[in-house]
């Protein structure tokens, strides 16, 4: 990713919460050579040490799995994206852009083919999203019914070698602009505008 200084985001702790609330990522690697992704909720873990580790599953029908092992992978991730419109700079010469928020994350993969480890991951990923949802977990589900989904399913971890996150907030304009772009996104009736708006008030402070 083509990542200008300015918008480079280093901070490892931010990293984890931008992953962990925008968490439905695209997981991209090859198939007979050419590329192929696959939109999937991941969970993440940071362990000691500050090193990060990707866990999910996709479907056994679909054939990115057969070439996942021991594989180096993309896995991407995005977050609040808003049109910034040329006329709130109140400048005659000047264009409109696109502020956004993306991680990607490279690593390689291992497959999980131990069954307890697998049923952990399943379980992990029902409680982590079905939080708020008084959903069953899954130890309440039949057994039969687990066996049955878990043999539809393969499970894969990443382990992440490099990461590279970019938050383009206006940081490359001056700060009156960036003041009149925030006060214009704060008006807007989309959630992604006023989410970049805080981060631009954030980034300012």
């Amino acid at each position: 990713m083509y990542i200008p200084k300015v918008f480079e985001m280093k901070d490892p702790q931010e990293i984890y919460r931008f992953v962990k609330q925008n968490s439905f990522g695209t997981l991209v690697s090859t198939v007979e050579g050419k590329l192929f992704a696959t939109h999937i909720p991941i969970l993440m873990e940071q362990r000691e040490g500050g090193s990060f580790i990707l866990k999910s599953h996709v479907a056994k029908a679909n054939p990115q799995w057969k070439e996942l092992q021991d594989r180096e992978v993309l896995v991407m991730f995005t977050g609040p994206h808003a049109y910034v419109s040329h006329k709130w700079y109140e400048e005659h010469q000047s264009v409109s852009t696109w502020n956004y928020t993306a991680v990607h994350m490279y690593g390689q993969v291992r497959l999980i083919e131990d069954e307890q480890e697998f049923y952990t991951l399943l379980a992990q990923t029902t409680e982590f999203y079905g939080e708020g949802f008084d959903e069953a977990p899954i130890p309440s589900l039949d057994d039969r019914y687990i066996q049955g989904m878990m043999k539809s399913i393969v499970g894969f971890e990443v382990e992440v070698s490099e990461v590279e996150a970019k938050y383009k907030l206006n940081q490359n304009q001056s700060k009156s602009r960036q003041e009149k772009i925030m006060a214009q996104l704060e008006q807007q009736n989309f959630e992604d505008s006023q989410h970049i708006a805080r981060l631009i008030k954030k980034n300012l402070t």
